[in-house]
């Protein structure tokens, strides 16, 4: 009776053992997995804050590329204007 008394202790005490050991296992497997949902979100956010990184860079570049040819132009424009009445000038000047 004592033998069989301790056989099943011992029986249960290694299920109970298995049965944690399986338990660890998959609550290791559940935290390795959020883990990797979190590393995989954190790479989704970086990406985002990457693209909008570039599409910055980009506003930035055509705003710039804008501004220069509107600069260019005025210049232009004002050089035309000012070689026209210089031209005027003159030929004012030697039609005298």
């Amino acid at each position: 009776m004592l033998a069989t008394t301790a056989s099943c202790y011992i029986t249960r005490q290694a299920e109970r053992a298995t049965f944690n050991s399986q338990r660890c296992r998959y609550n290791n497997k559940i935290l390795i997995l959020n883990l990797l949902l979190v590393i995989k979100a954190d790479k989704i956010e970086v990406e985002v804050l990457v693209l909008a990184a570039a599409a910055a860079a980009v506003v930035v570049v055509v705003v710039v590329v804008v501004v220069v040819v509107v600069v260019v132009v005025v210049v232009v424009v004002v050089v035309v204007v000012v070689v026209k009445k210089k031209k005027s000038c003159w030929g004012l000047v030697l039609s005298d």
